[in-house]
């Protein structure tokens, strides 16, 4: 019976375990999701596991588990003898982003029930004021995260692709349609 309680609390301290290591996976992944939105980590910049292992406290096999979870957000792209690179993005790929990315919000945005509730809109003037702020600011980590807090609000953004919503951050609630060439051009300077 002993052995049996042994076995029994292995598995408990196993599984123990493992939500550990999602919530250091999870952790890690938001902060160098932040960092390449944000620019504080460049495209084609260099991802070194020893690095990111000394960064976060993270053993080898965590650190492979946030990158694998990056690349299939499409924040990060793995090459064989070369390792992890943030993601570069053409000028064409960047277009193409944003034209889908315009869709899907129009599309999210004509399924909100209206009229809105009270408190709905209440809460909604509350981030935006929290944007506005964060903006003049220029505190892009409270700009980004007042936009992801703006997403769980409507269960039909939360879903979109992580790539889509963070493809312009800072332009919140603001968001503006721009169709000159000078405006391609100034979207895909930012990305690169």
């Amino acid at each position: 019976m002993a052995r049996h309680t042994n076995t029994s609390q292995q598995y408990d301290s196993g599984a123990q375990r493992d939500a550990n290591v999602d919530v250091q996976v999870q952790r890690t992944i938001e902060a160098l999701e932040e960092d390449i939105v944000l620019g504080y980590l460049y495209p084609r910049e260099r991802l070194i596991e020893d690095d990111l292992r000394a960064r976060f406290n993270l053993k080898r096999h965590v650190v492979r588990q946030v990158l694998k979870g990056l690349e299939q957000m499409g924040l990060v792209e793995r090459k064989k003898n070369i390792g992890a690179l943030v993601r570069s993005y053409t000028e064409e790929e960047v277009r193409d982003l944003y034209q889908t990315r315009e869709i899907l919000e129009t599309s999210c945005a004509s399924l909100i029930p209206t009229p809105v509730s009270s408190e709905t809109l209440d809460e909604l003037k509350r981030i935006q004021r929290t944007h506005d702020e964060a903006v003049k600011l220029t505190d892009l980590k409270a700009v980004f995260r007042s936009n992801l807090v703006l997403c769980f609000i409507n269960r039909v953004i939360y879903l979109m692709p992580s790539l889509i919503l963070h493809a312009q951050p800072w332009q919140g609630l603001h968001q503006q349609t721009w169709s000159s060439e000078t405006a391609w051009r100034c979207r895909h300077y930012e990305h690169r």
